[in-house]
């Protein structure tokens, strides 16, 4: 498993912690540790399941956790993760989000299908990784 970081440009810093690219070659559990943090997933390759639950959808939004998370990464898969700061979710999403404590939604409850289809179809054809970065970028300034 590669896992590459990258920080935020701009007057998104008060807001995002980082970006994290997760690339696996071979299919591998990735062990999330709990923390205060929301995040952000788009899977742009492969496959993504919680180890106990079955497959994820291609971009979710994660709340709080108190336990770990077993997750894991079919061979060749690929994802950018958004780690928000601990107050930062909340200038992005108009909601009480600590209704999602223990739980990742779909973004298809937040935004067009259409548009998370859109993005994680442009992640899956653009290189640099940096570009990438830049493309989520573009679309979370648009939405604060």
């Amino acid at each position: 498993m590669r896992i590459s970081e990258y920080r935020p440009t701009g007057r998104l810093r008060p807001f995002i912690k980082a970006y994290r690219i997760i690339e696996s070659e071979d299919e591998i559990v990735n062990r999330v540790e709990p923390n205060t943090l929301f995040a952000l997933a788009f899977r742009f390759k492969g496959q993504i399941s919680y180890h106990d639950s079955g497959k994820l959808p291609s971009a979710t939004f994660s709340g709080l956790r108190k336990t770990v998370r077993l997750i894991n990464y079919a061979p060749k898969t690929a994802a950018l993760i958004v780690q928000f700061t601990e107050t930062g979710a909340s200038a992005f999403f108009k909601l009480p989000i600590f209704k999602l404590f223990e739980e990742s939604v779909s973004l298809d409850n937040f935004f067009y299908v259409s548009e998370i289809s859109s993005i994680s179809d442009q992640l899956a054809e653009i290189e640099p990784n940096q570009s990438k970065v830049a493309l989520v970028e573009q679309f979370l300034s648009f939405l604060e």
